[in-house]
């Protein structure tokens, strides 16, 4: 006796939406390299097939593109979120995520949602959806502009000194370092603090080095 197979209306699984906000103290569509900015998206089912059960958790992954068009080997990766849940015909699921954005870039970059993310066992990724497989990612329509922190500024206060001492001896210096900057921003990461002896009130290259101190 013949099997007869129907094949049942397929998913088709989309990005619909992909929105940002920037860093606290950015301007309004900018955020602030090294900060942390938030990801909105929204994942639409546009197939005239429902999700089946059996295909019900699925990755999305999020990325920065220099342009329009998302290429997983070179743009940058931020992290991904799990969905669980089938999905109905034109149903729809919303996430926000919060990412750090990576030090060194600058400018502008479209922030890419990828739902339904192939991997080396599900090449088409684990929702299948025929020949919609590759409309799976869509970019914000406007690119974020990523800034540099403002500078910090560190300044040297409260030097003391004992007020004499002798050849091969040691002697104790104490000093205060402040950042002085007036907009707010930590001075982070890692510096050293060098100590010199002068015959002058101003430092330069011929004077002594006698100490350092790496924070």
């Amino acid at each position: 006796t013949a099997v007869q197979v129907t094949l049942v209306n397929l998913p088709d699984l989309k990005a619909t939406s992909a929105t940002f906000t920037g860093s606290v103290d950015a301007g309004a569509g900018h955020a602030i390299t090294g900060r942390q900015f938030d990801v909105q998206y929204t994942v639409t089912n546009n197939g005239s097939g429902a999700v089946p059960d059996r295909q019900n958790v699925w990755t999305d992954n999020i990325y920065l593109s220099r342009d329009g068009f998302l290429d997983v080997r070179s743009d940058h990766y931020l992290g991904s979120l799990t969905h669980t849940g089938a999905l109905a015909q034109n149903g729809s699921y919303s996430a926000t995520a919060t990412f750090s954005v990576p030090r060194g870039l600058l400018g502008p970059y479209y922030v890419f949602v990828l739902t339904d993310v192939p991997s080396q066992t599900k090449p088409n990724g684990i929702v299948y959806e025929g020949g919609n497989e590759t409309n799976n990612a869509s970019p914000s329509a406007t690119p974020m502009i990523i800034d540099l922190a403002p500078p910090t500024d560190l300044v040297v206060d409260d030097v003391t000194v004992p007020a004499s001492g002798a050849t091969s001896q040691q002697v104790t210096v104490t000093f205060t370092v402040r950042n002085a900057t007036t907009n707010n921003e930590h001075a982070k990461g890692y510096w050293a603090d060098s100590l010199y002896l002068s015959d002058d009130a101003v430092w330069d290259l011929g004077d002594k080095l006698i100490g350092r101190v790496e924070l």
